[in-house]
């Protein structure tokens, strides 16, 4: 009886290890893989967590339809430098992901983290070659009314590159962001978006917290097709955009007030630089009849904070 005792001991712990292992090495998303859909690859991961060397969830090609949200929050055993997440195509593959139904009240198609949960080392990179800068990735958001942020972020140390984000928000109407890097305690800091192209009312945005203060990303190189705020940076220090092309698409819902390419505002007292070179920043408009479109605007209410400003093409 004893030894029967045991063997039902060692069988109920080796199903509990196999059934809560950590996720590592690579995992793939589509028909025949791992997981046939984004929200059972994310709840997997969330449950389980990251173990060691990391994962990659491969994305075979395919149109992907699903509802919002889509949440990367990892409680236990969640990321880090040696153990990171990555999101990509599989190898020549192309990828679109729509997704929808979001509840009332939700803004965001795939979130990152919570401001109660931080999440870091997390990479959506839409290339689907190894170290690629080609754009096989198309991040959609569904909905008439909810859902026009495409990705929010809360963690350090994440990056989106190499995606397409369309937010298909009715006409660019609304006030959402196609990605956010979001305040949250502690705060997201050193995150990289780079070369991506965003279609909406507002392209990416840092911060928009009046109190709490962003840190060491860099936005590099992303194509942007806006009506109101290309790239929004509010209350942060040390933050290089540079190579970004900024675009004022003509359409007849530009919203009323003053336009801007990029929109930054430091924090009172802030020591830290803000970098912005080598920009392209063209064809803004406006719908005001007495503001009219600003390329760049920077504001500083007080302190020794430095702005270097250079480089940047404005037609």
């Amino acid at each position: 009886m004893k030894g029967f005792i045991l063997f039902i001991l060692a069988v109920l712990i080796c199903f509990s290890s196999f059934t809560y292992a950590q996720l590592s090495g690579n995992k793939y998303i589509g028909t025949g893989g791992d997981y046939t859909t984004f929200a059972i690859a994310c709840s997997t991961l969330n449950a389980d967590g990251v173990g060691a060397g990391g994962v990659t969830f491969i994305i075979y090609t395919g149109t992907y339809t699903e509802s919002a949200p889509l949440s990367i929050d990892i409680a236990t055993n969640k990321p880090t430098s040696e153990n990171p997440v990555t999101f990509k195509p599989d190898v020549g593959a192309t990828v679109v992901l729509n997704v929808g139904g979001q509840l009332t009240g939700s803004r965001w198609a795939i979130r990152i983290g919570t401001s109660a949960n931080t999440v870091d080392y997390v990479t959506l990179d839409g290339s689907n070659s190894l170290g690629g800068t080609t754009r096989d990735w198309t991040i959609k958001s569904t909905a008439a009314t909810y859902g026009i942020e495409p990705i929010d972020i809360y963690g350090d140390y994440c990056t989106v590159k190499n995606c397409i984000i369309d937010m298909n928000n009715g006409g660019y109407s609304g006030s959402g962001f196609g990605i956010t890097l979001r305040e949250a305690t502690p705060t997201s800091n050193f995150c990289t978006i780079q070369n991506n192209y965003i279609k909406g009312n507002n392209g990416i945005s840092v911060g928009r917290n009046t109190t709490v203060e962003q840190e060491g990303h860099l936005i590099k190189g992303n194509e942007i097709h806006s009506l109101n705020r290309g790239i929004y940076v509010y209350r942060s220090k040390n933050i290089i955009i540079e190579e970004n092309e900024i675009i004022g698409d003509a359409y007849s819902g530009y919203p009323a007030g003053a336009c801007y390419g990029i929109y930054t505002a430091s924090a009172s007292g802030n020591t830290g630089e803000l970098v912005i070179r080598n920009n392209i920043i063209r064809n803004l408009g406006s719908n005001s009849g007495t503001i009219a479109a600003q390329t760049i605007r920077c504001i500083n209410p007080s302190g020794p904070g430095t702005y270097k400003i250079y480089g940047n093409k404005i037609y």
